[in-house]
Formats: C-alpha cells, sequence, structure tokens
C-alpha cells in the first residue's frame, strides 16, 4: 500500500506541475475558450466574467485528461465562488426557505455532478495503477 501511494504521489505530482505549466504556458486559456460555450450552456446563472467560471473550465478541463486529483484545487475553489454567487443573489433578492446561502444552487449541483461522472480521455490513475502492479 505505502509503495502504490509513493508511486501514486510520483505520478500525480508530474501531472499537477504538467498542468501548472500548461496554465503558465496559456495552453489552459485556449482550451478554456474552447469549452466555454459548454460552460455557458452549462451554468447559465454563472456571469460569464466571473472567476467561478474559469474554475469550473479548468477543472472539466484536468478531469476530461484524467488529472483528477489536479481538478480537485480547482473544483473546490468553485464551489467557494459559486456559494459567493449565491450568497450575493441572496443578499440581492432576500433569503427565502426555498434559496439561502446554506442550500446547494442549481449550479453546484450540476457541477457537482459533472465531476462525480468524470468524463475521462486519458485514465492517468489506471494507467499509474496498472504500471504499478506490472500489467502495461
Amino acid at each position: 500500500a505505502v509503495t502504490l501511494c509513493i508511486t501514486m504521489v510520483g505520478v500525480m505530482s508530474l501531472w499537477v506541475g504538467l498542468m501548472q505549466i500548461a496554465e503558465k504556458a496559456g495552453v489552459i486559456r485556449a482550451a478554456s475558450e474552447r469549452i466555454r460555450p459548454i460552460v455557458r450552456f452549462l451554468f447559465p446563472g454563472v456571469p460569464e466574467d466571473h472567476p467561478a467560471s474559469e474554475y469550473i473550465t479548468t477543472n472539466m478541463i484536468a478531469n476530461i485528461l484524467g488529472l483528477g486529483w489536479a481538478a480537485t484545487p480547482a473544483g473546490l475553489r468553485a464551489m467557494e465562488e459559486l456559494q459567493k454567487l449565491n450568497k450575493e443573489e441572496c443578499k440581492r433578492l432576500g433569503v427565502s426557505k426555498t434559496r439561502g446561502p446554506g442550500i446547494a444552487t442549481n449550479a453546484m449541483c450540476n457541477f457537482l455532478i459533472i465531476n462525480i461522472s468524470s468524463l475521462q480521455l486519458i485514465p492517468v490513475n489506471m494507467i499509474a495503477y496498472r504500471s504499478q502492479y506490472g500489467s502495461v
């Protein structure tokens, strides 16, 4: 178990580092522009220029590339930003029983479902597991 954990930490460190390089090189931004229409369709209540939109696209790109662990920080930030949007909306409209700062919005639920389904083009974790056990 310890050997597997060490191997997985190494693999994920590599991919998280590559994601950081891709982000600084502008690759993430370019990919974000390509999937932005999908994000706008899936999250109509999130303003286009809001930070939540950027975190959502980063998370989706990392998940599509099979970098689930690398997607986690962006996913947490996206949920935090969606919660901020929820609180702002509650202040603007007035809190009700069906909508409040402690209740998940449609955008939050959609984001959670997308993360749970985790569409992947490159299953990095499975490749690492198979490599660890000598089946690749």
